[in-house]
This record gives structure tokens, C-alpha cells and sequence, in this order.
């Protein structure tokens, strides 16, 4: 399930540059497998069957090749994830997206690729200080 896993992150994270770093995949997969480890038996079903529709059904019904996700060329996965965005198969690649995403974008390689200093936007007000309020 990682391969596919991570054949969906390298192709949903790629930018004209290229795919994403290596060592950040791999630790927001770990950060992934963490996560779904101490989640409750209905989520793991659900990512796993949403990973096993992506893997499977989405080449073959979608795009007519019989091959598993992560063994589609670059360009095939690409549009693997468009068509299945726009399909009933829609939900599941949400959901894998979703998944990947937190772990992805929590690290300082992901925050900085969209600008985010990991800080608060605006500073606390006065008014709503914890102090005022007690």
C-alpha cells in the first residue's frame, strides 16, 4: 500500500520542477502510517479501500489500462487522478489527497513550497487576551 501510497503523492505533489524531495516523502509517509496507526478500524478501512480503488479500479475503469497505479507512466497518473476527480471515484481520491496532505504540508519542506512560515497571521488582539477574560 506505501508504493501506491507514495506513486499518488509524488504525481498530486509534483510541480514543474519536478517531483517532490525524496526524504520528505518518506517522512510524511511515515508521519502517514503513524497517524492511521493509532486511527480507529472504520478510518483504516476507509483509507484502504479509497487506496485500493485508486490502485486498481481508476486505471482500468477510467483510463482503460490494466496496470496498477504506480506502475502508470507520469503522464498517465496525471490523468488518472483528473478523470477520477471528476468520477464517482471522486470521494476516495479525496480522501487518500486529505490523508497525505496533513502529514505533507507539516513539515518545513511543505510549508515553505506554499509560502507558509508556520507562524499565526495576525497577532492576538487585546480584547480577547486570556487574561481580560477571567
Amino acid at each position: 500500500m506505501r508504493r501506491e501510497v507514495r506513486a499518488f503523492a509524488e504525481s498530486f505533489f509534483a510541480t514543474d520542477q519536478g517531483k517532490p524531495d525524496a526524504e520528505h516523502l518518506d517522512w510524511a509517509l511515515d508521519e502517514l502510517g503513524q497517524m492511521l496507526a493509532h486511527a480507529g478500524t472504520r478510518a483504516r478501512f476507509l483509507f484502504r479501500m479509497s487506496v485500493l480503488t485508486l490502485t486498481y479500479l481508476v486505471p482500468l475503469v477510467l483510463m482503460g489500462i490494466p496496470r496498477r497505479f504506480s506502475r502508470l507512466e507520469d503522464p498517465d497518473r496525471l490523468e488518472a487522478l483528473h478523470r477520477a476527480e471528476r468520477s464517482p471515484a471522486g470521494l476516495a481520491v479525496f480522501l487518500v489527497r486529505a490523508m497525505v496532505s496533513f502529514t505533507y504540508y507539516e513539515h518545513p519542506l511543505g510549508a515553505a513550497s506554499i509560502g507558509w512560515d508556520q507562524k499565526c497571521m495576525l497577532a492576538p488582539s487585546a480584547a480577547t487576551s486570556p487574561v481580560e477574560a477571567t
